[in-house]
């Protein structure tokens, strides 16, 4: 994609898209900019004030070892955050059915 036109990487990711991929754009540059936005995620690499403006994920130094990370950091805080919906949603019905009969005021 390093040649491409920036209306050229949009396209592609828009074509795998449409065929059901899930697509994770990484750039750079300024060319990247429209990429990293219609990509599912797009990470920027490096501190660029427009790839990062567009990124979901800036990694600060140019090293793709980090997406790793980034990505078991995302896992876990989706896991915290289904067991916090989940718990309050108990806690909540436990309550209402408490209060229905007419343990609580």
């Amino acid at each position: 994609f390093a040649q491409c036109l920036p209306a050229q990487k949009s396209d592609a990711i828009r074509k795998w898209q449409q065929e059901g991929e899930v697509v994770m754009f990484c750039g750079d540059g300024v060319n990247d900019a429209a990429a990293l936005v219609t990509a599912d995620c797009g990470v920027s690499l490096g501190v660029n004030a427009l790839a990062s403006e567009s990124a979901q994920v800036v990694l600060l130094k140019p090293n793709l070892s980090g997406i790793g990370m980034a990505m078991s950091i995302g896992k876990k805080a989706v896991s915290t955050a289904r067991q916090s919906v989940a718990g309050g949603m108990g806690v909540s019905t436990a309550q209402m059915a408490l209060a229905a009969a007419g343990y609580l005021p």
